[in-house]
């Protein structure tokens, strides 16, 4: 399998992607706010799934 090879050839100017669509550009602390979004999102879909969970077996096994 070949890796993809990049070249300083393919970038007109420094900071500018020509084939990318402005709606498509990354601003400033993008990823930072999705990755913090993406972590509520599973902390709260997993923290109370395993909650309930680990509720209900210490329930069965001490109650």
């Amino acid at each position: 399998m070949a890796l993809p090879v990049f070249s300083l050839e393919s970038f007109t100017a420094v900071g500018q992607v020509p084939f990318l669509e402005e709606h498509q550009l990354a601003y400033a602390n993008e990823g930072i706010r999705n990755s913090a979004r993406n972590a509520l999102i599973a902390a709260g879909l997993f923290g109370v799934v395993g909650g309930i969970a680990s509720g209900l077996v210490c329930g069965f096994t001490f109650g």
